[in-house]
């Protein structure tokens, strides 16, 4: 969602809001949301914060019942995906979410966009397609602190 909107191209941008008005299929579009979005503040508060935040989401199967963070993940400094953190509303507040899981988020979300690039700069292993983009970069377990 917000995350990676607030770091892909503004033009792209803009036509994924446009395309998405115009849909006629899926869930009906939150117009003061597409508004707010359209107005580009809410990006500009994301990439100067590096995650986006969204308590009690509207858009679920379950409204209201869950918030969530996300920070983006970059290939080649394109944002090329986002990884959020989505619990229950009623666990936590969205800024003990925040304070709690903000940063380890966004610094996972750093260190696969730093082993996308060291994938990429090893080239196509063998059985690969030559992007590269077919590659699993696995990630060791941290010990709980």
């Amino acid at each position: 969602g917000k995350a990676y909107l607030a770091y892909m191209n503004p033009d792209e941008r803009v036509r994924l809001l446009a395309a998405a008005e115009d849909a006629e299929e899926g869930p009906p579009i939150d117009k003061a949301a597409l508004a707010v979005a359209r107005s580009g503040q809410v990006f500009e508060e994301i990439r100067s914060r590096g995650f986006a935040a969204s308590g009690r989401n509207k858009h679920t199967a379950t409204p209201g019942k869950t918030s969530s963070i996300a920070a983006p993940i970059f290939d080649q400094g394109e944002v090329v995906a986002s990884i959020a953190l989505v619990f229950f509303a009623s666990s936590m507040t969205i800024q003990q979410a925040i304070d709690t899981f903000a940063t380890p988020l966004r610094e996972t979300a750093a260190e696969i966009s730093d082993r996308m690039v060291k994938a990429r700069a090893q080239g196509p292993q063998p059985g690969e397609a030559a992007s590269g983009r077919a590659r699993s970069v696995a990630f060791e377990q941290r010990p709980e602190a």
